[in-house]
Formats: structure tokens, C-alpha cells, sequence
């Protein structure tokens, strides 16, 4: 209702206010001569400085015409005027491109959806100035809109519009570029959107890596910008559209040092070139620049196998990148994990490698840690999850997937020293078989009940093997576990199996009796 008032106020004409008596005829005159017939025109002269500049104005006409502006609320008017004024400002053959995606209703979506979009948006001019005149707390504008619905009409709107203007070549245009700002910033800030759209998933994607990457630079840089004063990402996509001198008094209000406002500015400027760029680009494009910028001692056949298993698996193959990554950038560090895990060849002892260094094996071992240290500190190892493994075996299917998928030719056993090292795991040799098995199980106790078991097919015994009577001392929550884990250890080392018939005989109510017997 306020805005609707200010709005009423802002189309009166200036005559009206001459005809009441309340500026002079020479007020009057002036303003028709210089093309302000409303005070909306009065408004728009007085926020360009331009009202002390028109002919013949002097101090007493001045005061007349700001005694306008002060009969209605002149910080409401002067806002609307300013949107009001960039919708005016936009070359007309965008604005026909907004306007004719903006009447032109969508199929898909329900009468009320509709209704309550142009209810909201009672103009071309009003959507254009609630995504791209002020875009500092759009986020929470869009967030406040109390429709999925309503919210994913917006969307397919801007999409629509951008569309429209990359295709009428109007890609330098500012409308562009903030419509593109509009639809990223929609994309962070509504969860629920319901849009089916994989490239604004991989644009996500790859901005928040850029945006990670560039904010880790610039607190190792500016150290006395405080953690929580960098940026989040919605944050600096809504500064984004301000100029360097409205940037730095936002910041100066952090009480931010001039230089560290000026490092932050660059930070949120070429972030938003970043995101420029990324609208232009096809999916596939985009992936080869970040696999490019991401993995720079990649080959361009090697980027275009990575990109294309990216696109395939939606995660990078993190093995063959490591293989690469140790082969050609021939480090001290690296030279050590190759010959430790046997990559290249036969694999060495830390006692074998320290001779070959003119090292003792404690600091081969202090040069191993710190190297893969840095060659697991990539979060694409994430998407592994071995941590939630308890046994790897070289018949599952995580190895196969590693081998045939990422195109890397290792044995189990390199896998499994790779493995032991960057991840939870530790490598356990049972009967000259390898396993991988997670770092919570206490080896010796696996250790015990393997020399049982080998004892037990050793002397040829028919009665089953009882894992129980070695698992005394494990927590009851801790048993099943360890079961689990033994059953397949034995199983593939010893060629034990479970005899289900002997352990149903076994079984009692308050503990059930896991028993194994050699395989026929």
C-alpha cells in the first residue's frame, strides 16, 4: 500500500502544485522547459545533481521545488524512481524481449501460479527491478517467495529472457549480465527448485570449486581479514553489482582495512567474470576448463578422457589423476610413494629406498607421510568412501571399477598399499592373500584367530572352527563386526565356509554361535 502511495505521488503533475499556489509561476516555467512534468521527473533531476544545474533556477526557485519532494516520503519515491529508471535506461529492443517472455504465460503451470506471478509483478518494469536493480539481498527475496510454484515461473522466465538475449547476440548488454547474476543467485538460494536443468548443476558445481579455491587464497593472503568477513557465495554474487567505491564502504562498515577491501573486491570481481564466462559455455566446455585449471599436468588427451569420465560418473577418477600426478611431476616426495606402493615396478622397503637416498627409513617415512598428505588432500577422494568399508577384497567390486573404469593396470596389492595409505585402511596379508580392512579392527586380533584357523585346517580337523572362543575380549556391539570381516578373511585365505546347518544347531538365545567348517 505505501509503495502504491508513493507510486500515486510520483505521477502527479507538477502543474497541479501551481495551480494550489504552492510554487510560483517561474518554478512552474522552468520545469516545463526543461521537460519535468511530473515529480517523478523532479525526483529523478534532484538524484542526478542536475536541479541547481537548469536555466534560470535560482536559490529561491530551488527551495519551491524541494518543498515538493518534502510533502511525500522522498526516500520511498527516490528508490522506485531508481528502478523505475534502470528498466527505462535498458535499450528497448531488450526491453521487447523482456516484456514479450514476461506476457507471454508458460504451459505447465496451474491459473493460480500465473495469477499470483503477475499479481506479484504487475509489470515488465517491476520484475526486472526485483531481480536486477538491487541485487545486495535478492537471495532473501527470493527466498520470502511463498510459492515453489510462483518461485520456479521466475526461473523459467529468466532462463527464457537470457536465452532470448544470448541468441539477439546482446551479450555485452548489463541486462545480460544481470539476468545471468539473477538466475545464479536463484539457483543458490532456492533448494526446492524444481528445475531440470544439468548445466546450472554443473555451473553450481564448478563455481563453488572456483569460489573455494579463490577464498582459500585470500585468507592465507589478507591475514587479518577475519574468517567469518570472507564472503559466503550468495554474498559476494550480491556484490558483485556494486562498483568499487560502493564495495569498499560496505566494507569500511567491517571495519576492514583499505587493502583488504581492495584484495576482497578483486576476489568478488573476478568471481563474477568467472560466472559470466560459465553462461556462455556448453557442459562439456565447462568441464575441460576446470579439468584444465584443476589438473594443469594433464595432456589434452588425458583432459578429454577425465571430462568425459566426469560426465559419465559425475566425480573425477582420482587413481588414474594420482598415477599421472606421481610420473610426471618426478618429486623427492613422489619418487618415495611410487617405490613404497610399487606403482612403477617392484615395489621397495623404506629401509631399500632410504639406501637409494642416502636417507635412514624414519625419514623416508616422514617424506612418505607428508607425501601423501599432499596427494590425498584433493576432496574429489571423497567420493570413494572406502571409509565406510570394513573388508576390500581383490574380487570387489570397488578394485574391478577402479581397474577397468579409471584405466589403471594395478594389481590388488598396489591398490591396497594406495589405499592403506590415503584412506582408513590398513593392509592385512593372510596366507599370501591381501586384504584391505578398516583401521577401527584391532589387527592382532584378527592376526590371533587367522593363526587359529590356519592351525585348525593344518592338523585336519572335522570339527567346525568356533570363532566366538577367540573374540572374548570384543564388545558385544563390536562381535558381529569382527564376524563379519573374519568370515570373508578365512573364507578367500583358508577356503573356510559357514556351515549354516551346524550353526543353527549352535545357536542359543543369547548368543549366536558362528562356526566354520572346510570347504568339500
Amino acid at each position: 500500500m505505501e509503495e502504491n502511495k508513493t507510486r500515486v505521488d510520483l505521477e502527479t503533475p507538477i502543474q497541479k502544485y501551481h495551480e494550489t499556489g504552492l510554487i510560483s509561476a517561474r518554478a512552474y516555467n522552468i520545469c516545463r522547459y526543461n521537460d519535468i512534468e511530473t515529480v517523478g521527473d523532479l525526483v529523478l533531476c534532484m538524484l542526478e545533481g542536475n536541479l541547481i544545474k537548469l536555466r534560470n533556477c535560482g536559490k529561491k526557485t530551488l527551495e519551491e521545488l524541494k518543498g515538493i519532494t518534502a510533502l511525500i516520503n522522498y526516500e520511498d519515491a527516490a528508490t522506485l524512481v531508481l528502478k523505475d529508471d534502470q528498466y527505462n535506461a535498458v535499450p528497448k529492443a531488450i526491453q521487447s524481449i523482456i516484456e514479450s517472455n514476461y506476457y507471454n504465460a508458460l504451459p505447465g503451470f496451474s491459473d493460480d501460479c500465473i495469477r499470483g506471478f503477475y499479481e506479484m509483478f504487475d509489470s515488465p518494469a517491476a520484475f526486472y527491478s526485483f531481480f536486477c536493480s538491487e541485487q545486495r539481498n535478492l537471495n532473501l527475496r527470493i527466498v520470502a517467495i511463498n510459492s515453489v510454484e510462483i518461485t520456479n515461473y521466475c526461473y523459467q522466465i529468466i532462463s527464457k529472457i537470457l536465452s532470448c538475449l544470448k541468441n539477439n547476440q546482446h551479450t555485452n548488454s548489463f541486462a545480460y549480465e544481470l539476468f545471468t547474476v539473477a538466475r545464479v543467485i536463484y539457483v543458490f538460494s532456492v533448494n526446492h527448485l524444481e528445475a531440470d536443468n544439468t548445466k546450472i548443476e554443473m555451473e553450481k558445481r564448478f563455481l563453488l570449486d572456483d569460489f573455494n579455491e579463490r577464498a582459500s587464497k585470500l585468507s592465507s593472503r589478507a591475514k587479518n581479514i577475519q574468517e567469518a568477513q570472507i564472503p559466503t557465495f550468495i554474498q559476494a554474487i550480491s556484490l558483485a553489482q556494486m562498483t568499487e567505491n560502493q564495495l569498499n564502504d560496505f566494507l569500511f562498515f567491517k571495519n576492514l582495512k583499505n587493502n583488504h577491501a581492495r584484495e576482497l573486491f578483486c576476489f568478488i570481481r573476478d568471481l563474477k567474470d568467472v560466472l559470466l564466462q560459465y553462461e556462455s559455455k556448453t557442459n562439456d566446455e565447462i568441464i575441460k576448463e576446470a579439468v584444465s585449471k584443476k589438473y594443469p599436468y594433464l595432456a589434452e588427451e588425458q583432459i578429454c578422457f577425465v571430462s568425459e569420465y566426469y560426465s559419465q560418473f559425475g566425480h573425477y577418477p582420482m587413481f588414474y589423476l594420482l598415477h599421472q600426478l606421481v610420473l610426471k611431476q618426478w618429486t623427492r616426495q613422489n619418487r618415495v610413494f611410487v617405490m613404497s606402493t610399487g606403482i612403477e615396478g617392484q615395489r621397495k622397503t623404506l629401509e631399500e629406498i632410504g639406501n637409494q637416498f642416502g636417507c635412514t627409513r624414519e625419514r623416508i617415512r616422514q617424506i612418505l607421510n607428508t607425501s601423501k598428505k599432499d596427494l590425498f588432500k584433493d576432496k574429489e577422494w571423497s567420493h570413494y568412501q572406502f571409509e565406510n568399508c570394513n573388508v576390500i577384497t581383490q574380487d570387489d567390486k570397488i578394485y574391478k571399477d577402479v581397474v577397468v573404469k579409471e584405466k589403471v593396470d594395478y594389481s590388488f596389492e598396489v591398490f591396497a598399499r594406495i589405499c592403506s595409505l590415503g584412506f582408513p585402511l590398513k593392509l592385512i596379508k593372510e596366507n599370501g592373500m591381501i586384504f584391505l580392512v578398516n583401521e577401527r579392527f584391532d589387527k592382532q586380533i584378527i592376526d590371533q584367530v587367522c593363526r587359529e584357523a590356519a592351525k585348525h585346517k593344518k592338523n585336519d580337523e572335522t570339527n567346525p572352527f568356533n570363532i566366538d572362543t577367540f573374540l572374548k575380549g570384543v564388545s558385544a556391539h563390536k562381535k558381529s563386526d569382527y564376524k563379519q570381516i573374519l568370515t570373508i578373511i578365512l573364507a578367500k585365505a583358508y577356503g573356510l565356509s559357514f556351515d549354516k546347518d551346524e550353526a543353527k544347531k549352535k545357536t542359543s538365545a543369547t548368543e549366536t554361535q558362528l562356526e566354520l567348517s572346510f570347504d568339500n
